[in-house]
């Protein structure tokens, strides 16, 4: 399975500022900070958890 470097986010979901350095093939993943659950209905989860 090939995983693109360049597409992929991390996410930590915690409610304490914490984050993680995540590398993969040399590279560090960028953090997301939130992304959708569910788009049809507008949903999205934060670092926090559900909004």
């Amino acid at each position: 399975m090939e995983v693109s470097t360049e597409k992929l986010k991390s996410m930590v979901n915690s409610t304490a500022n914490t984050s993680a350095d995540i590398t993969m093939n040399d590279r560090k993943l960028e953090e997301a900070k939130s992304f959708p659950c569910n788009p049809v209905k507008g949903w999205k989860r934060n670092r926090s958890g559900p909004n």
